[in-house]
């Protein structure tokens, strides 16, 4: 559970007597969301100790949230552990579909880009939940691959890498049901 350990590391920076959350963010604009700006009148020194840690703090100036992702460099460090070739055709045929999705993005190599991270963050939370949340996930994703190839623009090759470390925890048995 990458995000649970990263969100708490995020949590243990945060100034405790603030009492903020820090939450995984519902949509893909970000990793995290935190009310600290609410709690706090002046963040910049948790931003710049955030920074140093490897987390990103964007401030929405309506909500007073931050919206919180990982800097590039962390992107690419935590990338850099995941399978990078496909795993086995899983057994049960309800994984199939995933299978095809990591299949595509891996078989389009594309260099890192800062328009495919909405996609990335996407696919990491979707991995860390409940396997039928993320059969549900993979056809958007499918779909929104399929637009992209089809206007000539790149993919996320790394959310392949996602996608195939999460197919080979359920080919070892950490996930056993669809």
């Amino acid at each position: 559970m990458l995000l649970k350990s990263e969100q708490q590391r995020l949590y243990a920076l945060m100034p405790q007597e603030s009492r903020c959350f820090v939450r995984v963010c519902d949509h893909e604009t970000a990793l995290w969301v935190s009310d600290l700006p609410r709690r706090m009148a002046d963040c910049s020194s948790t931003g710049k100790l955030l920074k140093e840690e490897g987390f990103l703090a964007r401030l929405d100036d309506q909500s007073r949230l931050w919206y919180i992702d990982w800097t590039a460099e962390r992107w690419q460090a935590v990338l850099s552990g995941m399978p990078k070739e496909l795993p086995a055709l899983p057994v049960v045929e309800a994984y199939h579909e995933a299978y095809a999705l990591c299949r595509l993005y891996l078989l389009h190599p594309s260099e890192w880009n800062e328009e495919h991270l909405p996609t990335l963050r996407k696919t990491l939370k979707l991995s860390e939940s409940r396997p039928d949340m993320i059969l549900r996930g993979v056809r958007a994703l499918r779909e929104e691959s399929a637009v992209r190839l089809r206007e000539g623009k790149s993919i996320a090759h790394a959310a392949g890498m996602i996608l195939a470390a999460w197919l080979n925890e359920l080919e070892n048995g950490k996930e056993t049901k669809p």
